[in-house]
């Protein structure tokens, strides 16, 4: 009798400490990915500052600082300017980053760790890879960048 008691409690202790691990785990995803959300937003607003006068009122294609040309914003690639380049996937990772967390919130540690992350990580990676390679100069831009890629947990 008392070893069944004994054998009941261990099997609470190790299931409450894999809910414990999980949820751990869980909670790392979902803190990780807020602070790449941070980290992007910050170099959205740095890339907005190079390319726009007023960056809290301008938007569009079309760069109005002088500095964006200094910078390489308006080099041509791919019939669009680096600017245009960065902002649709500064916009494709945000959408992105929506999703994940929506899978994240959803997701136990049980299942299949969301694939929606795995797509962040891959856009922002995108971003990065561009920056570096048109923008070599912008090293805060790229700091911030590759903050958001490794504050992503991945399983």
């Amino acid at each position: 009798m008392f070893s069944k008691i004994k054998f009941f409690i261990v099997i609470l202790i190790i299931s409450s400490a894999c809910a414990t691990t999980g949820l751990k785990l869980k909670q790392n995803a979902i803190l990780g990915l807020q602070v790449s959300e941070t980290s992007l937003e910050g170099a959205q607003n740095i890339e907005r500052a190079l390319c726009f006068n007023n960056p809290l009122q301008e938007s569009g294609t079309n760069c109005t600082n002088q500095i964006a040309g200094l910078v390489g914003l308006n080099k041509i690639i791919n019939d669009t300017t680096v600017h245009v380049q960065i902002s649709r996937l500064f916009s494709r990772a945000f959408d992105a980053q929506i999703k994940a967390g929506t899978a994240l919130i959803a997701w136990r540690s049980s299942d299949p760790y969301p694939t929606s992350v795995n797509d962040y990580l891959k856009i922002i990676s995108e971003l990065f890879d561009l920056v570096r390679q048109y923008l070599p100069d912008q090293l805060i831009l790229q700091v911030k960048i590759q903050s958001a890629k490794e504050a992503i947990v991945i399983r």
